[in-house]
């Protein structure tokens, strides 16, 4: 008895070993196929922030903050212009654009109409107005000269100014979702 008890401890040793081996083979697995999948799903990471840095600009902008008319007249002031110079600005229209890419888009336009105003007032307005409101184009420019006397040794313009953003409307719909209006 005394000799069997040294085997039998060993033999349960060994089935302790044995059990323990199979359970690290199996974790060793289980640790390799998670690495797998790590690499697989940064690597899809990857391409979906390469995906989205090559979509149009517009898929990625929302719709544009109420309030248009005062930042237009906020970037006047900020160019130094009066407030007399900024004439008119119409309402602002959102109409569909058609696509076939599955992605539909919103144009919101806008006009307004600055007079008198000179070249130099107008670069100047432009410039501070691309810096305050990228996302919004100016994407027609009608110059005509005015009746007023010369400011400074320029010819004072009316300019009519056409301004548009266009942005996805799937963007619009997932904020009425959210309960934004």
């Amino acid at each position: 008895m005394s000799r069997v008890l040294p085997i039998l401890s060993a033999l349960f040793g060994a089935a302790l070993i044995g059990w323990s081996a199979q359970r690290y083979v199996a974790a060793l697995e289980q640790a390799t196929e998670a690495a797998d999948a790590l690499t697989v799903v940064a690597d899809q990471a990857t391409q979906l922030d390469r995906l989205r840095a090559s979509a149009p600009v517009e898929s990625r902008r929302s719709r544009p903050a109420p309030g248009l008319a005062s930042r237009i007249a906020q970037v006047v002031a900020v160019t130094g212009l009066s407030q007399g110079t900024l004439q008119n600005v119409t309402p602002e229209v959102e109409t569909g654009i058609g696509t076939g890419t599955g992605i539909n888009y919103r144009r919101t336009a806008v006009r307004l109409t600055l007079d008198p105003i000179t070249l130099p007032e107008l670069g100047r307005f432009l410039q501070e107005w691309r810096a305050a409101e990228p996302a919004w184009t100016v994407s027609t420019i009608d110059l005509t000269p005015t009746s007023n006397q010369a400011k400074g040794g320029q010819k004072p313009l009316r300019a009519a100014l056409f301004i548009e953003t266009v942005f996805a409307a799937t963007t619009d719909a997932k904020e009425r979702t959210n309960g934004n209006p």
